[in-house]
């Protein structure tokens, strides 16, 4: 196994309780907007994350790739897009970084970076291309994704828009840069932009990333979310919030944050997840993304929901085509389950896109009474997943 440099402690084990003092929540978590109308929420902390995922040839450059780069490399690649690294852990397929704002996992020749709150994701790219060119690598594909903003004013550039977001990255590379919007502009949507440079075959490449954002969450769900410096943190939030039920094998490394928040990374072989929670009421927010490769991800997503309690959710997938060729049950079914009484989370509204072998879905559901009827009456995503198909 590869090992890296220490980061300050904090529990990473997949079962058993430890307790760390808790670190406090970085700078702009708690932060108030004057601007805003009377009427309108008071201004809190960018829960819904930005999501950077660079990919290099597996032909060039040392056997281990990305997982050479030093401590102080990664520390200078993140001051870039202003977060840290609290805590690591790696096993012999990847390493994960628990940050200030969200996670970085690394792997050979893949580095997949999530950030939440104001951070400059995309500022970190220059410097990680550069260090990685020192040592032979080539860029081949990157991949940016994030929902729309709930403080879209808050943004710092290129964030300020998605045009930005664009015109940044064009004057970063001379790739073929794509992007797309997913969903309803007057509701949840999701921004789509990859550079593609790669030259593998798309059969060779059966990868899947799930991400479950949920809004609106149950306040007792909430409150235990809700930190002191004087609370026995980190493991004992993930077991009195069941998190550790999710992938019962995996080992969870967390960090609770002071007066409040969460964050945890997990891995499971060559697979991650992660699960990040803003519990204040008026911006109460959890994610929950895996890149686990399944035939179904029902029992999964259930399990989440069941644990989270959300009143909203937006459920992404980002996957090759053969990757989506592997999943044998449609992630977006009309509904799902809900914990409470009489209702349940049905599908609202759905869009799907294709750039090259890539494929993006999206998928909007709501609470609703179980009495009424769903609210769309269809849930062909064309031919994509097995349970879409309509046969004679």
């Amino acid at each position: 196994m590869l090992s890296v440099d220490a980061a300050p402690a904090c529990a990473a084990t997949g079962g058993g309780a430890s307790t760390v003092t808790g670190s406090p929540r970085s700078e702009g978590f708690a932060s108030s907007d004057e601007s805003k109308g009377e009427d309108e929420p008071t201004c809190g902390f960018e829960g819904p994350e930005k999501v950077l995922e660079l990919e290099f040839s597996t032909v060039k450059g040392p056997e281990a790739g990305l997982r050479t780069l030093s401590r102080e490399q990664w520390d200078l690649v993140l001051a870039d897009a202003k977060c840290s690294i609290l805590c690591n852990m790696s096993n012999d397929h990847f390493d994960s970084y628990v940050l200030s704002e969200s996670s970085l996992f690394v792997y050979p020749h893949t580095a997949i970076l999530k950030t939440c709150g104001t951070t400059t994701l995309l500022r970190c790219i220059e410097r990680l291309v550069s260090y990685t060119t020192e040592i032979g690598m080539e860029l081949e594909w990157v991949g940016y994704t994030r929902k729309n903003f709930t403080f879209p004013h808050k943004q710092l550039f290129p964030h300020t828009s998605p045009e930005d977001e664009v015109r940044f990255l064009k004057g970063l590379f001379d790739f073929n840069i794509e992007a797309f919007v997913l969903g309803p502009i007057t509701g949840d949507h999701w921004f789509v932009i990859i550079a593609d440079h790669s030259n593998r075959p798309a059969e060779i490449s059966h990868d899947r990333t799930v991400d479950l954002m949920m809004f609106d969450l149950d306040p007792e769900v909430a409150a235990q979310f809700m930190n002191t410096p004087e609370d026995p943190v980190h493991k004992e939030v993930t077991l009195k919030a069941g998190i550790d039920t999710i992938m019962p094998k995996a080992v969870i490394q967390e960090w609770a944050f002071t007066p409040c928040g969460y964050s945890c990374n997990a891995q499971l072989g060559d697979a991650y997840h992660t699960i990040h929670v803003t519990p204040e009421s008026h911006c109460s927010y959890a994610s929950f993304e895996t890149n686990i490769k399944l035939p179904s991800y029902s029992v999964i997503l259930q399990t989440v929901l069941n644990l989270f309690k959300p009143k909203r959710f937006t459920l992404t997938m980002f996957a090759d085509r053969e990757g989506v060729a592997r999943v044998e049950e449609s992630p977006y079914p009309l509904m799902y389950a809900s914990p409470f009484p009489g209702q349940s989370y049905k599908l609202s509204s759905r869009s799907h896109a294709e750039a090259g072998d890539y494929r993006s879905f999206l998928g909007n559901y709501r609470l609703a009474p179980d009495a009424a009827s769903p609210i769309l009456k269809t849930n062909s995503f064309g031919a994509f997943f097995p349970s879409d198909r309509v046969t004679a």
